[in-house]
């Protein structure tokens, strides 16, 4: 199935909302961009976690529907601002399509579950 295909069949209200956001210092440059479904709480984890914190800061924020078109946002405004706290995706690297980005996030992310150990056999037969 086609990466397209995998999100075309989703309304966007079946899709939960997702907070893009981004800090500006005082001299109005990008410092940090982010993504966050639950912006209060991701925002009180800046405010012990980072030493940026503590500068006079400016917070933009965008509503998008669905994960994916988050990060993709995301990455896009990093790739554009090049913030300074920002690790990932900060580089030359070309942005990928919308499509090439959903189906390499949906492929590094796929969850097989906690692994134990078992023999092999037990596997097999869905012990």
């Amino acid at each position: 199935m086609e990466a397209t295909e995998n999100i075309e069949h989703l309304s966007g209200a079946e899709l939960p909302e997702y907070t893009v956001y981004l800090y500006r210092n005082q001299a109005d440059r990008v410092i940090y961009v982010g993504t966050s479904r639950h912006l209060k709480q991701r925002l009180d984890q800046h405010r012990w976690l980072k030493p940026w914190w503590r500068e006079e800061l400016t917070l933009e924020t965008e509503t998008v529907r669905g994960r994916a078109t988050a990060l993709y946002r995301g990455m896009g405004l990093i790739k554009q601002h090049r913030p300074i706290y920002n690790r990932s995706h900060n580089n030359d690297d070309p942005m990928p399509t919308f499509e090439e980005f959903f189906e390499r996030a949906i492929t590094e992310t796929h969850y097989f579950g906690k692994l134990r150990k078992r023999p092999i056999s037990s596997i097999a037969h869905g012990i």
